[in-house]
């Protein structure tokens, strides 16, 4: 078995699938036998796992080393070292096959694992390949000749749905559940893809509404471009499928609750892969629910953080960037301790490793959640967990991410498109009661928490305060001590108030402009006479003078000193001892 930090669940492993695009590349690239079992094909050639997800095999890696192309260099190696070369072992030994044409023979093994599988050289190099795995769907819970009370629920586009000829397409649709679900109440316990157009299909999505009534006939009747969830109250993700994988098993001690009590409409988001801009694309792909009457312990969640102020230049190898969620954060976004199942990281097609963590408010621990050492965006893995991880309330959730951008001549930002980036760590946990939000972002240093304090409500009560205590001409005692509050502020930290100042400058309302000044303006106007008692008081109450001076629409001082009981206070251009 492939030693990671995480064990993955057999049901996890990769759909039989994989791009066609990409096996089409190869001689005999569609009829690579299973090393395992002769009755069987090896769909993701290049790949670890049978079906294409996940990490590359050592034919893979060379694969990609080598533009993605199928020519004499590729064909004499022996990606996997079993002393027969590519070509020989995909019908090519004389290196003449080009795409479209037949091969000369017929595939006598596979290029990216070590044959014959049992000899102790090849053992030592296949550590990867587990034999005794499953090759496709299973899930017993979800099994109806063993339980004849699951039910299924397919959700799935209109046939011929057309696949518009962009490179990257968020496709939703919104689904009202069948009256055999809404009329009962039973959880989900298992999704498996029902996937038609392999050439495209890259990840889904099914989320459900929280909000009853959320969906219009305008989101059911038809489908529409969107991007997560499109906003429109269905926020929950409750079941997702990259390439890669055959479906999800969810252990028993969790489900997530449709029909009555539970979710009755859902959105479904799949990520269309069209890199070719083909327009003659169709697709009614979907995904399969199964549902059991007979409830699990706990309602399951899946929480999603990262940063949303990703700059990457140009021409860097690797470039690092790091997202969190503080844990003064999730001492308020958690109510209590939360069993952590499964996650996965999500970048795009720069990133090239992710490692996301926990750690530990009382003790700094480190506790791996999801680990990409290499990372592939055609190939994500999903990391489930025998033993699952507790997180805690006041932990601090965190992930980096490090991307590879020589092939960008341009700085790459956050977004939604192939070509920008993110950088994501998904978390599927239980009791879904525990969390009071789905979602945590950093961004500029501060996480969610911090940034929806900090509204515009927040601001017009802070200027309430501050026009009332404090007068533009002279600091009052009853300003001083609210200075002294709102130096303390979340809202009011230097960096907030030169952003302030920064935007207001861009906007083109004059009123604005007065208003955002004189808020500064107020809020600065005892600045000296506390710097100068905090200096005394430093100084052991030496008598301390301060001039002060408008600079603009603030009042700034830029030095003390304390020389014996004295202090010199450099405020503006004037300096006094």
């Amino acid at each position: 078995m492939l030693q990671r930090m995480f064990c993955l669940l057999a049901t996890f492993v990769t759909l039989t699938s994989a791009y066609s695009s990409f096996r089409n590349s190869i001689p005999n690239g569609n009829n690579v036998r299973h090393p395992c079992n002769a009755s069987l094909t090896w769909a993701g050639v290049g790949h670890e796992n049978q079906g294409g997800g996940g990490a590359r095999n050592p034919f893979g890696i060379a694969w990609k080393a080598n533009g993605l192309i199928w020519n004499s260099a590729m064909c004499m190696q022996d990606s996997d070292e079993d002393g027969r070369t590519n070509g020989m072992e995909l019908g090519d030994p004389n290196c003449t096959w080009s795409s479209g044409k037949t091969p000369s023979f017929a595939a006598s093994g596979h290029p990216g694992i070590c044959e014959p599988i049992n000899s102790p050289t090849c053992q030592q190099k296949n550590t990867f390949l587990n034999c005794g795995g499953p090759t496709k769907f299973d899930c017993p819970a979800a099994d109806q000749t063993l339980h004849p009370d699951v039910i299924t629920e397919d959700i799935r586009l209109a046939a011929g749905t057309k696949v518009p000829a962009q490179e990257t397409t968020y496709m939703c649709q919104g689904f009202n559940l069948s009256p055999k679900v809404t009329n009962g109440s039973y959880h989900m316990i298992a999704v498996s893809p029902l996937i038609v157009n392999t050439e495209v299909a890259h990840h889904i999505i099914v989320r459900g509404c929280s909000v009853i009534g959320a969906l219009t006939e305008k989101h059911t009747n038809a489908t529409y471009q969107c991007f997560m969830g499109d906003n429109v109250g269905c926020n929950d993700i409750i079941a997702l499928w990259t390439v890669g994988n055959y479906g999800m098993c969810y252990p028993n001690e969790i489900g997530f609750p449709v029909g009555i009590g539970g979710y009755t409409q859902l959105v479904f988001e799949i990520h269309w892969h069209n890199p070719y801009l083909l327009d003659s694309y169709v697709d009614n792909s979907g995904i399969r629910l199964y549902l059991t009457p007979n409830k699990r312990p706990n309602d399951a969640g899946v929480f999603f953080y990262g940063p949303m102020d990703l700059h990457i230049p140009p021409m860097m190898s690797a470039h690092g960037q790091t997202g969190f969620c503080s844990g003064n954060c999730t001492a308020r976004l958690f109510n209590k301790d939360v069993q952590i199942v499964g996650a996965f990281n999500h970048m795009h097609n720069l990133g090239s490793s992710a490692l996301a963590e926990i750690i530990r408010h009382d003790t700094g621990e480190a506790v791996m959640l999801a680990r990409d050492d290499a990372y592939d965006y055609n190939s994500p893995a999903i990391y489930m967990y025998k033993q699952f991880k507790t997180f805690r309330p006041g932990d601090t959730l965190t992930v980096n991410c490090v991307f590879n951008s020589m092939s960008r001549t341009t700085a790459t930002k956050y977004g939604e498109g192939t070509l920008d980036e993110m950088c994501f760590t998904f978390l599927i946990y239980y009791p879904k009661s525990a969390a009071r939000f789905g979602t945590c972002f950093s961004y500029d240093g501060e996480d969610t928490c911090q940034l929806r304090q900090c509204t515009d409500e927040v601001y017009q009560q802070l200027g309430e305060r501050l026009w009332k205590s404090c007068p533009l001409t002279e600091c009052t005692e009853d300003c001083k001590k609210l200075t002294r509050e709102f130096q303390q502020h979340p809202c009011l930290t230097a960096k907030k108030r030169n952003d302030m100042v920064n935007d207001v400058l861009k906007s083109p309302d004059a009123e604005t402009k007065a208003l955002t000044f004189e808020f500064v303006m107020r809020f600065e106007i005892c600045k000296a006479e506390i710097a100068r008692e905090d200096m005394a008081t430093q100084c052991g109450g030496g008598s301390i003078n301060a001039a002060t001076s408008f600079s603009g629409s603030l009042i700034s001082v830029f030095a003390a000193i304390c020389i014996g009981s004295l202090a010199i206070v450099n405020a503006d251009d004037k300096i006094l001892l």
